[in-house]
């Protein structure tokens, strides 16, 4: 059977197995635009703060936007792939170039983009138990890797314990430029392209079972940076305990619940006259 015709067989098969094969979050939990409440940015006037104070009202902001939450004076659509930023004009423009250096909005673009690709992939069922695994991988790293620095972060500056700069959240944060880029092309990988979600079609980077393993597999022979291997390492292990899993039934019992089809069999019959 072509590769295609399974991908499509497959979906089919899926949707009337699974009592739901997906579910949503609120928006509020993994933002994609400012909502219609938020008080318009021309209303929140900085010019009149002094520039430490300014820059303390944009730490914050970058804060928010790290966990993918609008802020005052920051704010993201997010189209696609695509994210556009818009920060408050009335801000001094030496602090508006501070933002976006590599660690500050291109950062939280890529977390913001994780944080979408992670909740695609763990709320659409669908996607079998090895992506979910995958994904399920991916959060953990998040929640026990960026979350608690940026939580660390966020409570000292605003205790008064410190004011931190711009360029020092920049220092602390740029350890996890490369990580979570590696990480967020590897997600990306693995989720539908939206136009062929939308037809019913099967797009090549739709990526079932065996397919995510080959892939991380992949990654993690092309990745050159030890620490971002080891996360890719683990991911792989977390797929490949549930796919050894659905493997172990076929052999032991002959038999094989794989209600999300992460296996494709081809079984071939042998006629001796």
């Amino acid at each position: 059977m072509d590769e295609a015709v399974w991908k499509k067989c497959r979906k089919q098969i899926v949707l009337k197995l699974l009592p739901f094969t997906s579910f949503s979050l609120p928006g509020e939990y993994c933002s994609s635009q400012p909502d219609a409440c938020f008080t318009p940015m021309e209303h929140i006037n900085l010019s009149s703060l002094t520039l430490q104070s300014q820059e303390q009202h944009l730490v914050k902001d970058l804060f928010l936007v790290y966990m993918a939450y609008q802020g005052n004076s920051i704010r993201f659509v997010k189209e696609g792939d695509s994210i556009t930023w818009t920060v408050n004009p009335s801000s001094d423009t030496c602090l508006r170039s501070a933002l976006y250096t590599d660690a500050c909005l291109p950062l939280a673009a890529t977390l913001i983009q994780l944080r979408h690709n992670i909740k695609n992939i763990c709320c659409e069922l669908s996607r079998g138990r090895v992506a979910l695994a995958v994904g399920s991988a991916a959060e953990e790293f998040f929640n026990s890797e960026v979350m608690p620095l940026l939580v660390k972060l966020e409570l000292e500056n605003r205790s008064d314990q410190r004011s931190l700069t711009l360029a020092e959240v920049a220092t602390y944060m740029r350890p996890y430029m490369q990580i979570t880029k590696q990480l967020n092309d590897v997600l990306a990988t693995m989720i539908k392209d939206f136009l062929s979600l939308a037809l019913n079609l099967c797009h090549l980077n739709d990526l079932v079972g065996g397919e995510v393993l080959s892939m991380l597999s992949e990654q993690i022979r092309k990745c050159v940076s030890p620490t971002t291997r080891d996360m890719l390492q683990k991911f792989e292990v977390a797929g490949l305990e549930q796919y050894f899993e659905l493997l172990f039934w076929w052999i032991r019992y002959g038999k094989i619940q794989d209600y999300c089809h992460d296996v494709y069999f081809i079984i071939s019959y042998i006629f001796i006259d």
